[in-house]
């Protein structure tokens, strides 16, 4: 069984922004936008977003894998 995800009422870009980040928050705008053009329709993508976001923060997919390795350093082995 899923669980249920509250979302803010009266949601902004600031609000995702300070819940996610700004690169968290691209990454699901891009996203959605991609979708969009692609037939799908979204009557309220910052909403969307709050879905998405929380989901995937929890079960670490989207934008936690793509961009997991950029909020820590690597070591760089064998490049020039």
């Amino acid at each position: 069984m899923r669980e249920y995800i509250q979302v803010p009422k009266n949601l902004t870009i600031s609000m995702l922004e300070k819940e996610f980040g700004a690169a968290a928050v691209d990454f699901y705008q891009v996203r959605i936008k991609e979708r969009m053009e692609a037939g799908r329709v979204y009557h309220n993508p910052l909403k969307t977003i709050w879905l998405w976001a929380t989901e995937d923060r929890r079960t670490n997919q989207g934008f936690w894998t793509t961009y997991r390795g950029h909020t820590r350093r690597r070591k760089n082995y064998g490049g020039s």
